[in-house]
């Protein structure tokens, strides 16, 4: 804390607080970045999830003989 008292009396309120700002933004973005490929990451095993779910339930219908049909939305609304 005596650290930034002597720097804002040596240099100025704005240039300590300019480089205070830019610490927290660098820090602020290093953790985005990290929280971001996680989740990009956990996305693509949803992907790939979602994908082995989607074989796995045509095989099911295949073996019961179910016929799916997919509706669009505009043909709901006839």
């Amino acid at each position: 804390m005596q650290d930034i008292v002597q720097l804002v009396s040596t240099v100025g309120f704005p240039i300590v607080f300019c480089f205070l700002m830019w610490k927290y933004i660098s820090d602020n973005n290093s953790q985005i970045k990290n929280v971001i490929t996680e989740f990009t990451a956990t996305m693509r095993e949803f992907q790939v999830t979602m994908t082995e779910n989607n074989r796995l339930m045509t095989i099911i219908c295949d073996k019961l003989d179910v016929r799916m049909e997919v509706k669009r939305d505009d043909d709901q609304l006839r």
